[in-house]
């Protein structure tokens, strides 16, 4: 027997008129309470077996009105958020036959917890499944998860947030560029959608290490250029850096659209995983952090460079711009932040994270 299109050819013996007489006995009571204890793709083989079984639970699929999408397989599942169906795992390589089934759902969550291969990063070859695609994938997660997803479905939702949480021992195992596939996926089919989309992206490492230096200097550049990039489409961008914790965070928003990436160092001090001595030992440390190199504010700006001879190349030419536009600027002792088309200088990265790595 081939069950709906599973791709999964089941082994399973021709019922007997004994079989379906005992199935018919089975209290509707009993049948629901088996039933909730069983997957998406056993509910269906469950089904099966018996049209007295299918009758029973026929309104099965449409109480389900969240779906959740994972790389972990068994983080997929289907929920009623009003509690009024049991929670049920499926196959990711299922997700067509959900969609087309359940098909009263309202919020999509993906919930991603790698990054993906960059080898598969073939913009040629539509990706099939998860394992599949990557975070730089053209049209990234998101165009992905709206190939598999019928019009009738896109037409009913309410939601739609992906959150991509990548941690690494140290930055060199998170040396990627600042991805923007889904932002720019979400810009130009989701902002003006009737549905909201949310998209938050963070990499975070245990460690820092004094290697780091340059590939953060390229992470934040990276950033810097997505929001100057985007600037053309009149969207709300927002930059945060934070020397204290070694923090960045840029955030745009447009229509119906919000999109977040996020780096930074773990801190398992804001976690509250530590022990009373190193509480005590972080405290002390903080009385350090708060002597910031930023001035109340004060944007550094190419005059401040004195890295790499960055210092001589701004004085000798005058030409470079570094805030060419509207610009607000928010300083505290520990924190820079940007709001608007922002434009800042090449410089403002060696200096922000020299006084980083000094801190810490």
């Amino acid at each position: 027997m081939k069950l709906m299109d599973f791709n999964v050819e089941l082994n399973v013996e021709p019922e007997t008129s004994m079989d379906y007489a005992l199935y018919d006995c089975l209290p509707p009571e009993l049948v629901v309470k088996i039933d909730s204890y069983l997957s998406f793709e056993d509910s269906l083989q469950f089904q099966e077996c018996s049209n007295y079984i299918k009758s029973v639970l026929c309104s099965n699929w449409c109480q389900y009105d969240k779906i959740q999408i994972s790389d972990d397989p068994l983080d997929c599942y289907i929920i009623n958020t009003k509690g009024r169906a049991p929670k049920r795992s499926f196959l990711e390589n299922n997700l067509d036959t959900v969609f087309i089934i359940c098909n009263k759902i309202l919020e999509v969550m993906m919930i991603m917890k790698d990054i993906g291969s960059l080898q598969r990063c073939n913009p040629d070859v539509l990706p099939q499944s998860l394992k599949d695609t990557s975070l730089y994938q053209a049209n990234g997660y998101l165009g992905y998860l709206f190939s598999k997803t019928p019009q009738q479905m896109i037409t009913q939702l309410k939601t739609v947030s992906l959150h991509v949480d990548i941690m690494r021992e140290s930055l060199r195992q998170l040396c990627f560029p600042c991805p923007t596939q889904d932002l720019f996926y979400s810009i130009h089919h989701l902002a003006d959608s009737h549905f909201e989309t949310f998209t938050q992206i963070s990499f975070c490492s245990a460690t820092i290490q004094p290697e780091d230096y340059h590939l953060r200097n390229m992470l934040l550049n990276g950033m810097e250029m997505t929001l100057k990039n985007i600037a053309k489409y009149c969207a709300k961008t927002d930059f945060t850096v934070d020397a204290a914790e070694g923090y960045a965070d840029m955030t745009v928003e447009k229509g119906k659209m919000e999109y977040s990436f996020a780096f930074f160092y773990y801190n398992p001090h804001i976690c509250g995983t530590e022990s009373q001595s190193v509480v005590e030992r972080m405290d002390q440390t903080d009385d350090q952090l708060l002597k910031s190199p930023f001035i109340d504010g004060k944007l550094i700006t190419s005059n401040d460079r004195n890295d790499n001879g960055d210092n001589h190349r701004s004085n000798s030419n005058n030409s470079i711009s570094h805030s060419s536009s509207a610009l607000t600027c928010m300083s505290t002792q520990n924190q820079i932040h940007w709001q608007s088309d922002l434009q800042t200088s090449e410089g403002m990265y060696t200096c922000f994270w020299r006084n980083l790595m000094k801190t810490h």
